[in-house]
């Protein structure tokens, strides 16, 4: 941060004090896209990591399949009333989930 303050250099004269300079570090394009997707999702999307977990369990638990392309196409099976009312869910994501 930057700082008003001055600094005394002893003899009746003030000084400001220089900026600390900020080490930059360049980052290959994968960890640049990764960081870039991680603060989109926590900015734009916090409840995504939620609802990553909860997928993993009702994958692990045989409620619904893996999509193994990772496609959309297996959200829809989250969006199932059964499933959606096991989980204490609202049933307007369901909605949402159609309209993609």
């Amino acid at each position: 941060p930057k700082t008003s303050a001055l600094v005394s250099t002893g003899d009746n004269q003030f000084k400001r004090p220089l900026p600390k300079k900020i080490r930059k570090r360049v980052l290959d394009e994968d960890e640049y896209v990764g960081d870039l997707t991680h603060i989109i999702e926590r900015e734009y999307f916090p409840e995504l990591g939620k609802l990553r977990e909860i997928e993993k369990e009702l994958t692990r638990e045989g409620i619904i399949e893996a999509d193994p392309a990772g496609s959309p196409g297996g959200a829809s099976t989250l969006a199932d009333s059964d499933v959606m009312s096991r989980l204490g869910l609202d049933s307007s994501i369901s909605a949402i989930d159609d309209s993609i």
